[in-house]
């Protein structure tokens, strides 16, 4: 279960239209359905029905109520059936817009004068700011203070089943993964199951995960297991299929099967008119992962090959911040393998200061053009090779 991170209307130009700072909107407690520059909500369920402009009258993890233009009823979803819903809110819409770019700490710096203004308690606009701090710290780096907004947002909120308690349970289990804790992790993404629909599978691939990260290979098998009932699962989102493809292609990597983790990410993300391209955290995982099967292939043109799949991320992805750290790294490593000491320290700088802050928005030193112009999918299957580099061959060798 998510709220949509798109389509918002510029925060710049509704906070001139309304001719109030920011801060000022804050104190006064303005709520999202006062003002009619603003959209309406959304709702869409899990069978890919999606109910758009209506007013969402509550939303609870067990229950979304909502009506739809000017009927008088009101209509109801379970929350197991619901997949996404957004309610539009001018005090919200730039820490959203923030947290979508990668931008944790300008993100924490809108969303503290929310909690702390004049709005209800009981208002659903300070509940889900208190979910975007731990998820603003989180972005930050700062995954112990995202925990501890977390625990405060689960303590405060989930008597009164708000709609992000799931979310914000999925998102201190995977913070307590980002801190090395698979156990504790573990046990708050078991806790997903009981919220049914998309969580149960949630609650599998999040076992999965902690498997992999407290037992490595040797838990290949169960973790694999529960990968393939959920990308097996009919009514799955998209979504979670998705981060599925990419765990088991991790896994293959573990088991040094790099062959088998490029067809399947081929297969699954990179074959026109087979997978459907959505620029997601899930597809520059992908990418990152089929950079390594390629240069675990190792060989030239698969050295060449991976170069391109790592170069791919911080031309597309760059607001997912681990990926693009990790791309960063990996480009390091491969040129510095290649000789080229100037280029490995100018993306090693970079996957640096990536971790600091905000990706920066231009490349340390442009690429070189490869001789062809890489399509999104390899024109065949990735070459065993001997696993070592050819001294200053291939693009990576290129100064």
């Amino acid at each position: 279960m998510r709220t949509s991170q798109h389509g918002w209307m510029h925060a710049a130009r509704a906070r001139k239209a309304f001719g109030l700072s920011f801060a000022a909107l804050v104190a006064a407690g303005v709520a999202a359905g006062s003002s009619p520059a603003l959209r309406a909500d959304w709702v869409e369920l899990v069978n890919g029905q999606r109910y758009d402009n209506v007013k969402i009258v509550s939303a609870k993890f067990d229950a979304v109520q909502y009506k739809v233009g000017n009927a008088a009823g009101v209509s109801t979803q379970t929350g197991d059936k619901v997949l996404a819903i957004f309610r539009e809110s001018l005090l919200l819409q730039r820490p959203r817009q923030l947290l979508e770019a990668g931008d944790g700490e300008k993100a924490l710096r809108d969303l503290t004068p929310i909690i702390s203004g004049n709005l209800k308690d009981d208002d659903w606009q300070k509940a889900e700011a208190a979910f975007l701090i731990g998820r603003a710290h989180r972005a930050a780096g700062d995954g112990k203070k995202a925990i501890e907004s977390f625990k405060a947002y689960l303590e405060k909120n989930t008597p009164a089943k708000d709609w992000f308690v799931p979310s914000a349970t999925h998102e201190m289990a995977q913070t307590l993964l980002d801190l090395k804790q698979p156990g504790t992790a573990e046990l708050s993404f078991k806790e997903l199951a009981k919220y049914g629909g998309p969580w149960t599978l949630r609650a599998k691939l999040g076992e999965a995960m902690a498997l992999i990260a407290s037992k490595g290979a040797s838990a290949a098998l169960p973790a694999r297991t529960l990968c393939d009932e959920i990308v097996r699962t009919r009514e799955a989102p998209r979504e979670v299929k998705n981060q599925a493809l990419v765990l088991r292609a991790k896994i293959l990597l573990l088991q040094e099967n790099p062959q088998q983790a490029a067809k399947e990410l081929t297969d699954g993300f990179f074959t026109p008119g087979k997978a459907e391209v959505e620029y997601s955290e899930e597809r520059a995982e992908a990418s990152l992962l089929l950079g390594r099967a390629y240069a675990a292939l190792g060989g030239k043109e698969n050295l060449e090959q991976a170069e391109i799949w790592y170069l791919k991320v911080p031309a597309l992805y760059r607001k997912y911040t681990s990926v693009y750290a990790e791309a960063c790294g990996e480009l390091a490593a491969l040129y510095e393998k290649a000789g080229n000491a100037q280029r490995a320290s100018q993306w090693k700088s970079r996957a640096e200061s990536s971790r600091s802050g905000p990706p920066q928005s231009a490349s340390p030193q442009p690429a070189p053009a490869p001789a062809e112009t890489p399509k999104e999918s390899p024109k065949e299957a990735p070459k065993k090779g001997s696993g070592k580099a050819a001294k200053g061959g291939g693009a990576a060798g290129r100064a």
